[in-house]
């Protein structure tokens, strides 16, 4: 019996590991967003008028940057796989 070759995989191959986890890292944040988004939505239907506003803009000044960052991910995640499978081809 002859050992198994080691295969030693060539760089620069497949999509790379860093831009997987951040486009996984933007869908989950704008998951989140989108959930928050919903659920103060649904506070307003929900919630009397007479009731002070003034926690939903702070939630909101969290899930503007938050949306704005995942949106951002997503881009540069997408940008760098389709810029790798082009090289690829």
């Amino acid at each position: 019996m002859s050992a198994p070759e080691a295969t030693v995989p060539p760089t620069g191959s497949g999509p790379k590991p860093w831009a997987n986890r951040l486009q996984w890292l933007g869908r989950s944040g704008v998951v989140v967003v989108l959930l928050g988004i919903g659920v103060l939505w649904l506070h307003e239907f929900t919630v009397g008028l007479n009731e002070r506003p003034a926690w939903k803009l702070k939630v909101m000044f969290v899930l503007i940057p938050l949306g704005v960052a995942s949106a951002l991910a997503q881009v540069v995640a997408w940008v760098v796989l389709r810029w790798s499978r082009r090289q690829k081809d």
